[in-house]
């Protein structure tokens, strides 16, 4: 007896967005897929350049322990490097591509607000790398933000930087991030359905992104940054777009529109 399987990836582009398309579920339960995510921690010099790991008697932990992930980083009393960005979480593996929405649940357990030095921050990014600037790897971004000054935006580092803000004292709800056609948008879930931040049409937002799950301390500068502690966890990641490519090594798992697997047997 033999068993065959042939599979089909079929992507068809006149087909309607509206119709079923590849989803990319993460609940953390089972730890931090390495096959989805790498961990990064990065220190980055408001006048430098990026320097890898936290600050000095500051280290960022990003584990599951509670079955989410948690991004988190203790108070430092580190004010040798006080115009330092500090930033830390997941970065993916996968990228998305075609017309998508990413939605995450998070629950700010302890987001002090911010003083004189910065602020904290926690939320998505989706980026997509510049082709035409490869030696710096430079990305065009789009983000919904989590403030600790009882703020949420849209923000992204194309002009005009910042697409919506609202005041928001809400610790525990949904971000998320949608694009159609070139338009990003930014939202937020309180509990009862997703309001739109703002929006932003450009083509450099067009193309295939990779997504971040992150907290930061901003630099204000030149006063520098904020040394409180900081524990974001995030949870439930649903991400639905045209197509899903997950790399190696899971053998270039391409979950297209209109993908179909078809099993045959024969004996």
């Amino acid at each position: 007896m033999k068993i065959k399987s042939i599979v089909y990836f079929i992507v068809i582009s006149a087909i309607s967005i509206q119709l079923p398309a590849a989803t990319l579920t993460d609940n953390f339960n089972n730890g931090i897929s390495s096959t989805y995510w790498k961990i990064y921690s990065v220190q980055v010099d408001a006048v430098a350049n990026n320097i890898p790991g936290g600050a000095v008697g500051a280290p960022w932990t990003i584990s599951n322990s509670s079955g989410s992930v948690e991004i988190s980083k203790p108070a430092d009393t580190d004010y040798s490097t006080p115009l330092n960005h500090l930033n830390a979480g997941l970065q993916s593996y996968f990228t998305i591509d075609g017309d998508f929405s990413v939605f995450i649940d998070f629950n700010l357990i302890n987001f002090p607000a911010q003083d004189p030095h910065g602020w904290n921050e926690a939320g998505l990014r989706v980026s997509r790398k510049n082709v035409n600037d490869p030696l710096y790897g430079y990305e065009d971004n789009f983000m919904c933000l989590r403030f600790s000054v009882d703020m949420v935006e849209g923000a992204s580092n194309l002009h005009p930087y910042t697409i919506g803000v609202k005041s928001d004292s809400t610790k525990q709800g949904k971000l998320g991030i949608t694009r159609h056609g070139n338009l990003m948008s930014a939202w937020i879930d309180r509990g009862s359905g997703a309001i739109r931040l703002g929006s932003i049409a450009n083509d450099k937002f067009l193309g295939a992104m990779d997504l971040q799950i992150a907290a930061s301390q901003g630099c204000n500068y030149p006063l520098g940054r904020p040394h409180t502690a900081l524990d974001a966890p995030f949870d439930n990641l649903t991400v639905t777009a045209e197509t899903i490519v997950i790399p190696e090594p899971a053998s270039m798992l391409l979950l297209g529109l209109g993908g179909l697997l078809l099993s045959r047997r024969k004996k």
